[in-house]
């Protein structure tokens, strides 16, 4: 089941959370939700960035890699997106890449998962898209979705 949240996800985390979000193919990470990810969880970003190098700066769409912090959060990136945001790519998101992703995640029985709006922000879709996805994969697991006080307005019904 989902339960929305208004807030820092980052003070929501303890030991055996799963913080699942999405990241680009091309090894990019340091903006949007990212930014806030590297300042919390710096050796997650090196490891992200050392797998896009292994893949040759293309990593598979629908590929996860599952990092393990020292607080025993793992933190799940989620390969759901083609490139990255821009004029020529107004939705690098993939739904279909999130939909394999997801279901690797749900494989491990989580108890708890936190994540931020995925897919809606630098991923240029929208959340009635990004949210079935989630109950479809997740939604028999304590789901939190947080969202910043300041992005709370471009969520509204």
């Amino acid at each position: 089941m989902i339960k929305y949240k208004v807030g820092s996800l980052f003070d929501h985390l303890y030991a055996g959370t799963i913080l699942v979000h999405i990241v680009n193919n091309l090894g990019l990470f340091g903006k949007g939700f990212a930014y806030h990810l590297n300042k919390a969880y710096p050796e997650n970003t090196k490891t992200y960035k050392k797998w896009a190098a292994e893949h040759g700066y293309n990593i598979p769409q629908g590929a996860v890699l599952f990092y393990f912090s020292d607080d025993e959060v793992m933190i799940a990136n989620c390969c759901a997106q083609s490139g990255i945001i821009g004029k020529n790519n107004p939705v690098p998101f993939k739904a279909e890449s999130l939909e394999l992703c997801l279901a690797k995640v749900a494989e491990l029985r989580p108890q708890r998962i936190v994540m931020p709006r995925i897919g809606c922000n630098l991923g240029g879709s929208t959340w009635n898209i990004v949210e079935p996805i989630i109950e479809k994969h997740l939604g028999q697991f304590d789901v939190e979705v947080f969202t910043l006080p300041n992005e709370v307005h471009l969520f509204a019904d």
